[in-house]
């Protein structure tokens, strides 16, 4: 496999940065799209019920805020590969990026795990395990930690 157009979709954390760190051959010479989803929220309309819902204020500063995160973390590319930064608006995070990817050409999806477990995970959902269920390319997955070698053996 030899993708052009990577996405690298992150929550802005540096544990979302771990392809980066692991990985940053793989980026090198390459398109590369880091991509950050600011969740919105609307509330509905209270005049009619056929009236588009309301935006909740703050999603502006919310993606401007966003915008200037996905350029400091631009630096930790390697200097070869060509950058944009996209912030998407959405509730739907895993599905958002999924469909992002597809209809804009992109030929892997390359993330990290945050690694929940138990109650935090059924609370808070996985979005690395989302983007697998909807992509329509390779994904790439990196763990949120190194797994020792006599972890694996337990």
């Amino acid at each position: 496999m030899n993708p052009n157009h990577i996405l690298l979709p992150t929550d802005l954390s540096e544990l979302s940065l771990r392809p980066v760190e692991r990985a940053p051959e793989l980026f090198a010479g390459r398109r590369v799209t880091l991509l950050t989803v600011v969740p919105s929220a609307s509330l509905p309309a209270p005049a009619s019920p056929f009236a588009p819902p309301l935006q909740v204020l703050g999603a502006a500063e919310g993606a401007e805020a966003a915008h200037k995160g996905l350029k400091k973390l631009e630096a930790k590319l390697p200097s070869t590969a060509d950058v944009e930064c996209v912030v998407l608006t959405d509730s739907g995070t895993g599905e958002s990026i999924a469909g992002w990817a597809d209809r804009h050409g992109v030929d892997l999806i390359a993330l990290s795990t945050h690694g929940r477990t138990g109650l935090r995970r059924f609370a808070l959902g996985s979005v690395a395990e989302s983007i697998l269920r909807h992509a329509r390319v390779p994904v790439i997955v990196f763990p949120a930690k190194e797994v020792k070698e006599e972890e694996t053996r337990a």
